[in-house]
């Protein structure tokens, strides 16, 4: 092979590999901040050049949202989250990202704009999705309480993310019985699941 050809290769390979870990480095950095609350810090790494040029733009509104959301800050989550569903998505980053929206919905009580996802999720054909998303929906807006016994006996062997959503659930449904202690209990242990798992 002639030389030029080979310092060609390894120009190239020296650059992917520096990429790749340059963008080890700013993930790592950026889980160290957002686990210690560090938020303004989280979105300041987000805008350094080098990080918008590694991530996909779809990488960098996903954790714009995820920090803005853990901030409490929900008029820029709602801005992130508007701008990362009017972004041209694959399928796939396409319900990651309605299903992501659906679930931030919930959280802030608004029924319209989840019903909107709900029907985008439905007719993804993801069936096992739109049906656990339809039961959501149904314990939050529309009064349903005939799942508390199943989700409770669930609570023990679930995982912190599926134990975070089902405590939710359950404050919801204890709240549409009118049992006011239970759904602050559950209230409670769900914010509880969600600190442990930021952290």
């Amino acid at each position: 092979m002639h030389p030029l050809g080979i310092v060609t290769i390894v120009v190239v390979v020296v650059y992917i590999l520096a990429q790749e870990i340059a963008k080890r480095v700013i993930d790592a950095k950026l889980q160290a901040l957002y686990a210690n609350d560090r938020y303004d810090e989280c979105i300041n790494l987000l805008n350094k050049p080098l990080s918008r040029i590694l991530q996909t733009t779809y990488q960098q509104y996903v954790q714009r949202f995820t920090v803005y959301e853990a901030k409490g800050d929900a008029k820029a989550a709602s801005f992130t989250l508007d701008t990362l569903l009017g972004l041209r998505l694959t399928k796939k980053h396409r319900l990651e990202a309605v299903t992501r929206a659906f679930n931030y919905y919930v959280q802030q009580g608004q029924g319209a704009k989840s019903k909107k996802m709900l029907a985008e999720i439905a007719a993804s054909g993801n069936r096992e999705l739109a049906a656990d998303c339809r039961l959501t929906y149904a314990i939050v807006f529309s009064g349903e309480h005939g799942y508390i016994d199943q989700m409770e006996a669930l609570l023990e062997k679930a995982d912190p993310a599926q134990k975070a959503k089902l405590c939710f659930l359950l404050s919801k449904q204890y709240a549409n019985v009118g049992n006011r202690e239970r759904a602050k209990h559950f209230r409670q242990l769900a914010k509880q699941v969600e600190r442990e798992l930021s952290a």
